[in-house]
């Protein structure tokens, strides 16, 4: 897959922590309790998944904090790889086969990074960011693919509503032109920081998208999302 080439229905909406199930809560405090009454140090680890499934969904960091509001008072670790720095952990799909599984390039480089990181050649502050807004943040500027949901509008046709997945929830503006297949091109918008747009959910090709920092006009990266 292309960096980043993303046209999925994944991550439109935040993560709804609230539908959490509270089997879920019980089954993970039992095990928690089971460990602590034998003794078993247990460790807690959430595996790399795709920027584009998380910055889509934009609250990653509550997530996190709701792990952490668990284990708070007990004796248990949790590393989420997703904190992971880049030098360790590539931010290219290259590494995933979907939005939230690695392949087996992704797997074998996972596998080497958390055996260097249990035998302490890496250290936790070197490896992980404090929350996936600081990594974001750190990261340049990049569109990692389109989020989409299919709708009817009021005469009866197929819509497909679509999201910009980019690290920057401000500060990006972005030009989107379609290149249909089979039509000419023709463009949805200029310059703006709007991320949604609407296109017919029967129509195929490439959207074609520019986008650049407010404050750096003059600095535009481009991608090709294929639909």
């Amino acid at each position: 897959m292309k960096d980043w080439n993303y046209f999925s229905a994944y991550n439109w909406n935040k993560i709804n922590l609230d539908n959490i199930s509270e089997e879920w809560f019980h089954n993970l405090e039992d095990i928690i309790a089971f460990c602590d009454e034998r003794d078993i140090a247990l460790t807690l680890i959430s595996a790399p998944m795709s920027n584009y499934l998380l910055s889509g969904v934009e609250n990653y960091d509550e997530y996190i904090a709701l792990i952490r509001g668990i284990i708070e008072d007990t004796n248990v670790n949790y590393y989420d790889f997703n904190l992971c720095k880049e030098e360790y952990f590539p931010n290219t799909s290259a590494l995933f086969k979907d939005v939230d599984h690695m392949n087996c390039y992704g797997a074998e480089a996972f596998s080497y990074l958390l055996a260097a990181f249990i035998n302490g050649e890496i250290s936790e502050n070197e490896l992980f960011y404090d929350s996936y807004m600081e990594k974001l943040e750190q990261m340049e500027p990049t569109v990692f693919g389109i989020s989409y949901y299919d709708s009817e509008n009021t005469e009866g046709l197929q819509a497909r509503n679509c999201k910009i997945v980019s690290n920057r929830i401000n500060n990006l503006e972005f030009e989107i032109i379609l290149a249909p297949m089979g039509k000419e091109l023709y463009k949805i918008q200029d310059f703006s920081d709007n991320s949604f747009f609407t296109i017919a959910s029967d129509e195929h090709g490439v959207i074609m998208i520019t986008y650049r920092e407010v404050d750096s006009p003059d600095k535009t990266c481009k991608i090709n999302i294929t639909y």
